[in-house]
């Protein structure tokens, strides 16, 4: 499932750029199973694999909050700096 959820996201990546979009709005999903970190470290990748080789220009990433929705990430805004410290291996 995380392989086609790469693929698709690239997809609205390559969409983006080819309109000229100054943004892209991504929902992180959730972390069922796994620690938030863990959680957070997987959409880092993700977005980092479906990203690769393209050239993004200014293309600016919008990461989706969900406050208050339990095991989703970003559903605590404190968590949501972690998307940007957060690098990925």
């Amino acid at each position: 499932m995380h392989l086609k959820s790469i693929e698709a996201f690239r997809g609205e990546l390559e969409r983006a750029i080819a309109i000229g979009a100054e943004y892209v709005v991504a929902h992180p999903g959730n972390y069922k199973g796994h620690t938030i970190e863990q959680g957070i470290l997987h959409f880092i990748e993700g977005v980092a694999k479906a990203a690769g080789g393209l050239a993004c220009g200014k293309l600016m990433l919008l990461v989706e909050n969900t406050v208050g929705a339990g095991s989703q990430l970003g559903s605590r805004f404190e968590s949501c700096t972690s998307f940007a410290n957060t690098r990925p291996r």
